[in-house]
């Protein structure tokens, strides 16, 4: 692990990566605050953040069901063993 913390690449794609995560899940919560801001209903913020959540929710979990993607994912991960360079 400490190698890979001294690779400059690495931490760049780490560093994308969680700044990535962090703007996705931030969305539904800006979401739910704009459809408050908009229309002063509470209950509109709360179904702006529901079907935001909720949409990313069922997406994930239809791609994880998803066959071929599986496949493709599981072809990745041993083109990475395969590709990845000896220590």
């Amino acid at each position: 692990m400490k190698r890979l913390a001294r690779n400059r690449d690495f931490r760049l794609l780490f560093a994308g990566h969680v700044t990535s995560l962090f703007g996705d899940r931030a969305l539904f919560v800006v979401l739910g605050i704009w459809a408050l801001e908009l229309t002063g209903s509470t209950g509109a913020g709360g179904i702006a953040f529901g079907f935001a959540a909720g949409g990313f929710a069922l997406s994930s979990i239809y791609l994880m069901r998803a066959p071929v993607l599986r496949a493709s994912a599981r072809a990745h991960a041993q083109a990475r063993v395969v590709t990845t360079p000896p220590p």
